[in-house]
């Protein structure tokens, strides 16, 4: 491990190593949870909006003259026909009947979800080690996994903007 001109040799991993194993065993689930999570916060802030998150079918979301902002989960890219098929069914269907106030929805749809995926799971990963008090850290690596985690949770906002 370079220390500044000198390296130093340890048989405690260095955090690569220690990030490298948490993200390998980072549940799949937790990843979905921290995405959804992340872009709810993001897509919260602001009045005047109804807002329905990650709807699976048209009576998920409710038929009024109000508007109405429908983000779908991440995972559903805007490209895919079954993606477009939903959108359009919901715009024009709220449940068995025809929707009265179709104008009144706007739609969020992510381009390609893998890269926020990804940002989550090294989050998570980060946090794991963060948490892990049986970790015996020196002051630096204790300062780089500090800014390491900050760095990750500004990589999630950001990659929540960019889907």
């Amino acid at each position: 491990v370079p220390e500044k001109t000198n390296y130093r040799f340890s048989f405690q991993p260095n955090l690569n190593k220690l990030l490298a194993d948490r993200r390998a065993a980072v549940d799949a689930k937790a990843v979905e949870e921290c995405v959804r999570e992340e872009v709810r916060k993001a897509l919260s802030a602001g009045a005047g909006l109804e807002r329905i998150f990650f709807p699976q079918k048209s009576t998920q979301v409710p038929d009024r003259p109000v508007l109405t902002l429908v983000v779908l989960p991440p995972d559903l890219a805007a490209g895919d026909a079954s993606t477009q098929k939903l959108v359009e069914t919901t715009t024009a269907e709220s449940g068995q009947s025809a929707r009265t106030f179709k104008s009144a929805l706007i739609w969020a749809v992510g381009e390609d979800g893998l890269g926020l995926s990804e940002d989550a799971r090294k989050l998570l990963a980060w946090e794991d080690i963060d948490d892990d008090g049986d970790l015996k850290l020196d002051e630096t690596q204790r300062r780089q996994l500090t800014e390491s985690l900050k760095r990750a949770e500004r990589d999630v906002r950001a990659a929540v903007w960019r889907v």
